[in-house]
């Protein structure tokens, strides 16, 4: 094994030991002072990927399960198998005239699954967030509001997705019907965030 010693300016001295096999690498370094991270506490956000998504065009989703957008995927490479994630996702959306059940549930499309699901009891649905919406006029705002979590179990890379139902009643996200001082436009967001437990 080659080896590099670095001398301190007074006394001792830090050794960078090489691989025999050490291939034809390069190791970077930044050009900036700082100081190099030796280890990482229980409980610190290693990674947060997310996506904000804003639109003026109006997205609807009704009926079935099914994936509310795209562009509301999150890819994530877990750098600790053990790691927590953590699935959180906010958004507002109208449900015009509507006393309908809504559902939400996260979905990892890497692996066709859904994940960090509840458990099963008797036919009720398992979903992550749920809510009967109330009617008033075609201006009746909601929030969706869910958190997930669970264990990473690999350090492989994979992207989650929402999934959106209703009843039947169609759910309005990013901009309401009403374009008056009434109605609004408002984001989506969605994050991953990975927590570091040993």
């Amino acid at each position: 094994m080659g080896s590099v010693v670095i001398n301190g300016a007074t006394s001792g001295a830090v050794t960078l030991g090489v691989p025999a096999e050490a291939g034809t690498r390069t190791i970077t370094l930044p050009a900036e002072t700082g100081t190099v991270r030796t280890s990482v506490t229980p409980g610190q956000v290693i990674q947060r990927p997310f996506v904000y998504h804003t639109s003026a065009t109006r997205l609807d989703r009704a009926g079935t399960l099914a994936e509310l957008s795209t562009s509301l995927r999150v890819t994530i490479t877990p750098t600790h198998a053990d790691s927590i994630l953590f699935l959180e996702a906010s958004a507002w959306f109208c449900s015009p005239n509507s006393i309908n059940l809504h559902w939400m549930h996260y979905y990892d499309v890497t692996n066709s699954e859904i994940p960090f699901l509840p458990p099963a009891g008797g036919n009720r649905k398992r979903i992550h967030w749920a809510l009967r919406v109330s009617d008033d006029d075609n201006n009746d705002f909601h929030n969706m509001n869910c958190t997930v979590a669970g264990t990473a179990g690999s350090t492989t890379a994979r992207t989650y997705t929402i999934y959106y139902g209703t009843e039947g009643a169609t759910a309005e996200f990013l901009a309401s019907t009403l374009s008056t001082t009434s109605g609004v436009t408002a984001p989506i967001f969605f994050s991953v965030t990975e927590i570091f437990n040993p």
